[in-house]
């Protein structure tokens, strides 16, 4: 949305839209997250073969990428700065994650 008309708007209408942006994201959250085992069992059924990375691969993938970010956030702040945020999150988070689900 432009900003100088989001600026223009009452704070009640401010208030509406964000609500209705978050009721958005919660949803397509729920939604993306019940649908995959039957999109799953369809592809299945035509035959597809569901593999899962291998920890290896995952690992090569995930350094990889660090490097490549980390040249990035060298060459520009703004990368920087989100990828600064990314990984104060990340951490944040690892605890929940590594405890949060059954495994």
């Amino acid at each position: 949305m432009n900003k100088a008309k989001w600026d223009a708007l009452s704070d009640k209408h401010k208030a509406i839209i964000q609500t209705a942006c978050k009721a958005n994201v919660a949803n397509q959250f729920a939604e993306g997250e019940a649908i995959q085992g039957k999109a799953l069992a369809t592809l299945k059924s035509k035959g597809v073969t569901i593999h899962k990375w291998d920890p290896d691969i995952i690992a090569t993938l995930r350094k990889t990428w660090n490097e490549v970010a980390a040249e990035e956030a060298a060459k520009d702040a703004k990368f920087k700065e989100v990828w600064d945020n990314l990984n104060a999150f990340r951490k944040e988070y690892s605890l929940w994650s590594d405890l949060g689900y059954l495994k």
